[in-house]
């Protein structure tokens, strides 16, 4: 089986209201809350598809049979995978497991990081073709954006107190343990909650170019 160099892993959720950004719905209500999630899968996919990975697949929840996704293969020219696990960190380890199979190296983030660019993907790129076994992207809530591995340790995922301010040192103590050489980049803010959205709204998006429904 041939190997290619490197993969983009990209966790998103079906953009349905009310099933979605649900800590946004009393300030923008379903309609608006799903929009904008779309809105962030879009910006996440732009950024994505303008790096130097060999592949961007689309991991999709609850699987890929959704017309949204199907337009997102379309737009893109991305693969499509559905996501599998009953937790968000089996889930990413079955992802990881599946592309460093058929990958060098392989990098993973979620959809809805407004502060991601393809400048830091092709950073988090760099790092992991440099030859370190692991570059991270830790989150102003404590978790983390981004996950880039060369080997596998399936420590990184299990647990692990998921959307709790704890992950983000809890990843850093496990790649620590396990003497890899590994780089962290800059904290950016994931969009979940309504100060996260008034964050977002009062600052970044005045400099990033991103514009937010």
């Amino acid at each position: 089986m041939n190997r290619h160099e490197s993969a983009l892993l990209i966790f998103a959720r079906a953009p349905e209201p009310g099933k979605t950004k649900t800590r946004l719905i009393p300030v923008l209500g379903p309609e608006r809350a799903a929009e904008l999630h779309r809105s962030l899968i879009i910006y996440t996919l732009e950024q994505a598809t303008a790096t130097a990975f060999s592949a961007v697949r689309l991991y999709c929840s609850p699987d890929t049979t959704h017309d949204w996704f199907k337009e997102c293969k379309q737009r893109f020219n991305i693969s499509l995978h559905s996501q599998q696990g009953k937790d968000l960190g089996e889930r990413m380890l079955r992802a990881f497991q599946e592309s460093l199979a058929n990958h060098t190296y392989t990098v993973l983030i979620g959809s809805d990081c407004p502060g991601i660019s393809s400048e830091i993907l092709d950073r988090a790129w760099r790092a992991l073709a440099s030859g370190n076994d692991a570059v991270f992207g830790p989150s102003e809530d404590g978790g983390y954006y981004l996950l880039g591995l060369r080997q596998m340790n399936s420590g990184l995922f299990k647990d692990i107190p998921w959307s709790t301010e704890r992950v983000a040192d809890m990843t850093r103590q496990r790649l620590s343990e396990y003497s890899w050489c590994w780089t962290e980049l800059p904290v950016l803010r994931d969009i979940d909650t309504i100060s996260d959205l008034e964050a977002w709204q009062g600052a970044d998006s005045q400099t990033s170019g991103y514009e937010m429904v």
